[in-house]
């Protein structure tokens, strides 16, 4: 069931509820197509880390999904948030472990 606005209205900011990469993996939805590979929505990533995850992602493949934008790899975005993105890049800032 959909939150109303007076429920959202009480809620802290993404940025206070997320507090652990756990938790940030867990408020992205993987995207499941047949026959494709996973992938995830830019757009529900939340920021702060939408912004450091795209500058790390930079130059990087990102799947081709008819219907899709600004998506990218599932794995990408696993080994980023856990800080094993081969870039040369920590992970996500301001998260416990």
């Amino acid at each position: 069931m959909p939150l109303s606005d007076q429920d959202l209205a009480v809620l802290p900011p993404v940025k206070a509820r997320i507090g652990t990469r756990t938790a940030l993996l867990a408020a992205v939805p993987v995207q499941r197509p047949e026959r494709r590979p996973t992938y995830i929505r830019v757009a529900d990533i939340p920021p702060p880390w939408r912004d450091e995850f795209l500058a790390a992602i930079k130059g990087r493949p990102q799947p081709m999904i008819p219907g899709e934008h600004r998506i990218a790899y599932a794995f990408d975005w696993k080994d980023w948030v856990r800080g094993t993105l081969r870039c040369g890049d920590a992970g996500p800032s301001r998260l416990v472990s």
